[in-house]
């Protein structure tokens, strides 16, 4: 985004904020501060409340930002808001905007949450997680996820096309500091600095694959979820589809814990259902997530050609039990084609 165009929105932002902050101190003067939304049932609306950015700005490089938790805690600010207004979001230095956000969830109460280990398999508490979509204030074409844990976040905030800012938390082993400080960053100003790891993806060709054309088709006539039902949500109704998920022992050790590796993976299908739902009325349902805390988990394999058939194999093999339309692993190997 050329310097123009970027002070243009910052302008933008700066008298947006200034509406949105009036409107907040009238409506708390009045008793209550609620963002009243036409896609919001009455009670989602009466809950919903503005609060201001529990994250400041610091500049760290050159288009790249850290964001540093105030005094409050942004979980604990956040996790009980259905829907919430978060003013002055930093995205840049000078730079902040308005965050219309509605809480959702991708687990519900029967969502089984596994830790295996030499021992055998038990069931864990689910791990505290808080994900919320929306938009930006006066962005037509913009959308957000934010996905909030007690120690890290994750989310991406995008203005409009080809203007899109990137919020993630480094992995313990990634941290520019002790303190793990989230980094935001513009996706497309950072070409060039960041080197991701080259992927290549070599899945087998199965004569009894069902083809992504008829797999849409089976979406569009309920057949997607074990069930097939619909799910309304804020107004929507979705095609739901039932996801399980293992986490191998190298992506175990990504993490401080088996809690946030659990964490993680949730914060990651949300990330993934929000854009589903967004471009194709699909919601994920996370049935099952399971963290091998051990190196001796069944996958063994190091290339995309023979790891995908293995998990494949094993899964059919053993996992009858777990109900799901998809099976996904969830692997930091150092893959090679």
């Amino acid at each position: 985004m050329n310097n123009k165009n970027k002070n243009n929105l910052k302008r933008e932002a700066a008298a947006r904020r200034a509406l949105t902050a009036l409107t907040a101190a009238v409506m708390s003067t009045a008793g209550a501060v609620v963002a009243k939304d036409a896609d919001l049932s009455d009670t989602e609306a009466e809950s919903a409340v503005v609060v201001r950015s529990p994250w400041g700005f610091v500049d760290h490089a050159p288009v790249v930002g850290m964001l540093v938790q105030e005094d409050v805690s942004a979980f604990e600010a956040l996790r009980c808001r259905p829907t919430v207004t978060i003013v002055e979001f930093s995205l840049e230095q000078d730079f902040q905007v308005n965050l219309e956000l509605e809480q959702f969830w991708v687990t519900d109460n029967d969502t089984q949450f596994i830790v295996a280990g030499d021992g055998g398999e038990e069931r864990i508490e689910a791990p505290e997680v808080a994900t919320f979509r929306g938009y930006v204030a006066g962005y037509e074409d913009s959308w957000v996820f934010l996905g909030v844990t007690p120690t890290e976040v994750q989310g991406v905030v995008r203005l409009s096309e080809g203007v899109e800012y990137v919020i993630s938390t480094p992995r313990p082993s990634q941290a520019l500091d002790q303190d793990r400080l989230p980094m935001i960053f513009e996706r497309f100003a950072t070409k060039g600095l960041f080197s991701p790891p080259v992927w290549n993806c070599d899945p087998e060709e199965s004569p009894e694959a069902v083809p992504m054309t008829e797999l849409l088709e089976r979406a569009e006539a309920g057949g997607v979820g074990d069930d097939g039902d619909d799910e309304t949500i804020s107004g929507y109704t979705w095609k739901v589809l039932d996801l399980a998920i293992d986490c191998d022992w190298e992506f175990r050790n990504l993490f401080g814990s088996v809690n946030e590796t659990a964490a993680y993976a949730t914060l990651l299908t949300a990330a993934a259902s929000s854009i589903y739902e967004r471009d194709m009325e699909l919601k994920i349902a996370l049935h099952y997530i399971r963290v091998w805390n051990t190196s001796n988990d069944p996958y063994t394999m190091f290339t995309t050609a023979t790891a995908l058939p293995e998990f494949r194999d094993y899964w059919n093999a053993n996992m009858g039990g777990v109900g799901r339309a998809f099976a996904h692993l969830l692997s930091a190997k150092d893959m090679v084609q």
